[in-house]
């Protein structure tokens, strides 16, 4: 029997990590949030940690502590930042992004001294992050089952390989 894992990183949007999206919303400011893949991987939210407004978050410091019924993430910040707002509609009811993660915003920040061009990661290159974590997770269980299926493997391959929305960024 083979399981798999249905993940979704939509084609519009820019990684930093497997963890965390950012889309442009202003001249340098880009809403933040969590992808589907640490929202599954959390479980239901329960409470979401931000700094506030107008905070300079340096980088390697923490910028979110997300929890989670199964575990909780503290998220570093991958270079020097400001957060510039807070959705105080999802800190309040964080189940919202377990419902639509890439509709629910965290936070909106805007870097200092980085092109956040510099940070972006590949689409590749995320689903290879999520490929090692999740294949870690397996020889740690014991799983000898691909949770990823072929299926997902063969789609991955023809669909991600051009990165020629990246580029054009």
């Amino acid at each position: 029997m083979s399981r798999k894992l249905s993940i979704d990183f939509p084609e519009d949007l820019y990684y930093l990590s497997k963890d965390i999206w950012i889309n442009e919303v202003d001249i340098d400011t880009y809403a933040l949030g969590i992808t589907d893949f640490l929202q599954k991987q959390l479980g239901d939210l329960v409470g979401i940690v931000t700094p506030q407004p107008e905070t300079m978050v340096q980088e390697r410091e923490e910028m979110l502590f997300v929890e989670g019924i199964k575990t909780d993430k503290e998220i570093l910040a991958p270079a020097p930042l400001m957060v510039k707002k807070v959705n105080e509609s999802i800190t309040r009811n964080p189940e919202l992004i377990n419902e639509d993660p890439y509709g629910n915003w965290i936070i909106e920040i805007k870097f200092i001294g980085v092109d956040p061009r510099d940070l972006i990661m590949s689409l590749e290159d995320v689903l290879d992050e999520v490929y090692e974590e999740v294949g870690f997770v397996e020889e740690e269980l014991g799983i000898d089952e691909d949770v990823f299926g072929q299926e997902h493997e063969d789609s991955f391959d023809d669909e991600y390989r051009d990165e020629s929305s990246f580029e054009d960024w």
